[in-house]
């Protein structure tokens, strides 16, 4: 999926270097009325909302006040506005960094102005400058935003700006394929002196329409300071010749990612690119820059909250409410459920510092400070715990090959109690102990430890959900069918359904459940058993009676709960992985008596597959001995990822699924 090469002078001639026909001469503010209507494009139709008609980045560099080089970013965007769906385009937000030092990303040359088609003629309308205002997300994070004046459907939105920053490190990453919106032409360029090599990750399937390479040549002033021979520092002005990298990539009529069942994040496929500084040379000597992971966690050891969590002297955490079990890990649980139980998360970012004691006192915090706070409460009883930070699903991916800590968004914890591996998350309510949210299962998790630097991959082909259901029905005295119906939920089913039932009531979730029968049932003895008690299945049961009347009967077998009402793969290709939450193990199970002055005039027949060897199969048995029918289903996948060349298969195991579990017995009336 991840593609690297080496931005470098020596690499330079190997780059494939296409120059195509019809090339764009973008300019901003030649705006003209055929901009207006993107009716001719092949890749543009009614159901759009937006399309952005051009995208460009250019990353270049020039010396700065601190003996080195500053990278500065210019971002340039048009789009066509087509309905208020976009309007939220026309909100730009620019997110900066200033570390603890105080070397802080700056924006400058912002300009925005909108243009609208009126009989012919084009107005525009300039948006104020001062209208710029910013929103600071933590000590580390800043965020500017501002909004294009007279946005209306149909306009065209066009806005630029530029960041400076020191952080060479990473130079701005570039992403040709929107999530959303198509886009008719999309281009990136950098300019990188010789003295920094950089290696660049390339992720997608679509070609470029222009790749091209060059060498040039630049002048960069830096200032450079040093002690002289009195320890008086000074500072002169350096004038460096460098030999430059150049390189252009473009991509033309890109349609926007597809919306596809079953994908993690759409984000982890787009055609994208991203840069990590791999060495520099400063005319003598070549330094190595590939920061390792020990390093870079260090980033978070050296916060307060993380010494914090770590220390043997919180003395503010007194005794637990409660009894604390004499076991270790009966001890990690009573903490573990009084954390989740008493402290209430306001929010997922791992950037946001807080003080654990004030955590402590207020019992709310954010994700980070609640499990950190656990980890310092497991740590003041002897138990061994660690922060890990990973990236959640709806994030995207991590590459493990390059340590960049935005790539992460949230942190749990680790604790080992008994030689065995606990992974916990105490702010989020409805995990049992041991227990993580499916969204975590994303691939490379990193380990935060002063003595240790190691790393996890939570994969969701580890994760098996086990669900049975039972359904007996049998002739009641009054002429009726009476049933029993039982669902024992698996680990993540009663996850999911302490979440559900978090936002509504056993009524209406009964109510709801009686309108998926196709016939009147009366139900009684409702129930939903161990909402509470987070290590018990969730089990859902209840009786209910129904009547037959008519000559023929046509009755499926299975019960609406159960029952694949669809198949999730309708398209009929598909480009990018399919991604399930977890590896699936469902039974259902029915044992029911011929209904009284009925005969069984059609049954289904029995049927196994299976799917791609030992991926998954599907059984569907069933019987009718004298006056009983006994049917067994169960579906069982043995892993929760695909391969887009598996997909035809897989697309047809649930086709065939869907139409056997559709299948119905006919009863006769005698």
């Amino acid at each position: 999926m991840f593609k690297s090469i080496i931005i470098s002078a020596c690499s330079l001639f190997s780059c494939l270097t296409v120059l195509c026909q019809k090339d764009v001469d973008f300019k901003f503010g030649n705006v003209t009325a055929k901009d207006f209507d993107v009716s001719s494009s092949k890749i543009v139709d009614s159901s759009d909302d937006a399309v952005i008609l051009y995208e460009s980045g250019f990353t270049h560099f020039a010396g700065n006040n601190s003996n080195w080089f500053d990278y500065i970013y210019t971002y340039t965007r048009r789009v066509k506005i087509i309905n208020k769906k976009s309007f939220r385009l026309a909100t730009v937000a620019v997110p900066l960094y200033i570390n603890d030092d105080g070397d802080a990303e700056v924006l400058s040359n912002v300009k925005g102005v909108t243009y609208n088609l009126d009989n012919g003629v084009i107005s525009s309308a300039e948006m104020d400058k001062g209208s710029i205002f910013s929103d600071k997300q933590d000590e580390n994070h800043t965020i500017k935003k501002f909004t294009l004046p007279a946005v209306k459907e149909g306009c065209i939105i066009e806005y630029t700006y530029t960041i400076t920053s020191p952080y060479t490190y990473t130079i701005p990453s570039w992403q040709f394929q929107n999530e959303e919106y198509p886009v008719l032409w999309s281009e990136y360029k950098v300019a990188i002196p010789s003295t920094l090599t950089y290696s660049l990750t390339r992720q997608g399937y679509d070609s470029f329409f222009i790749n091209k390479a060059w060498e040039g040549k630049e002048k960069y002033a830096v200032n450079k300071t040093a002690p002289n021979e009195n320890t008086f520092t000074i500072s002169r002005e350096l004038f460096v010749e460098a030999n430059t990298i150049n390189h252009r990539w473009v991509e033309k009529d890109v349609q926007p990612l597809k919306a596809e069942s079953y994908i993690s994040s759409p984000g982890n496929y787009a055609d994208k690119m991203e840069f990590h500084l791999a060495s520099t040379y400063n005319g003598e000597e070549k330094s190595n820059e590939i920061k390792t992971w020990k390093e870079v966690t260090a980033h978070f050891s050296n916060k307060k909250d993380f010494i914090q969590a770590f220390s043997g002297d919180n003395s503010w955490i007194k005794d637990l409410p409660g009894s604390i079990s004499d076991g270790d890990l009966e001890k990690a649980k009573d903490i573990y459920y009084y954390v989740q139980d008493n402290y209430t998360s306001t929010d997922n970012s791992i950037n946001k510092y807080a003080d654990l004691y004030d955590v402590y006192r207020t019992k709310k915090g954010t994700v980070r400070s609640i499990n950190l706070l656990l980890i310092a409460m497991l740590q003041s009883k002897g138990i061994y715990a660690e922060p890990v930070m990973l990236s959640t699903k709806e994030n995207g991916f991590v590459n493990p090959n390059y340590p960049v800590l935005d790539k992460f968004n949230y942190i749990i914890c680790r604790s080992v109690i008994n030689g065995k591996v606990y992974l916990l998350d105490a702010a989020d309510p409805v995990l049992s102990f041991g227990q993580l949210s499916t969204d975590c299962y994303n691939g490379y998790a990193r380990i935060i430890n002063t003595n240790r630097s190691d790393s996890l991959y939570l994969l969701s082909d580890s994760l098996i959900n086990t669900d049975v259901s039972t359904l007996s029905l049998s002739n009641d005295d009054n002429g009726k069918i009476a049933g029993t119906y039982k669902q024992i939920m698996g680990k993540i089913s009663s996850i999911d359904m302490r979440g559900k039932m978090s936002t509504t009531n056993t009524d209406d979730y009964f109510k709801d459940l009686k309108n998926e029968y196709s016939f009147d049932i009366n139900m009684s003895n409702k129930s939903i058993e161990s909402l509470n008690e987070r290590e018990m299945p969730v089990s859902v049961q209840y009786n209910f009676d129904f009547k037959m009347n008519d000559d023929i009967v046509y009755f499926n077998p299975i019960a609406p709960p159960d029952i694949e009402k669809e198949n999730p793969f309708k398209a009929t290709q598909r480009s990018y992985p399919v991604e399930m939450p977890y590896c699936t193990d469902k039974t259902y199970v029915l044992n029911m008596q011929v209904p009284a002055g009925y005969i069984v005039d059609e049954l289904p027949k029995s049927a196994r597959i299976s799917l791609n060897g030992n991926d998954g199969t599907f059984q569907y048995l069933i019987q009718h001995n004298g006056d009983n029918i006994q049917l067994m289903c169960r579906l069982k996948l043995n892993k929760a990822t695909f391969e887009p060349e598996d997909y035809e298969t897989l697309r047809n195991f649930f086709a065939f699924i869907v139409e056997k579990e559709s299948e119905q017995i006919v009863f006769k009336k005698q």
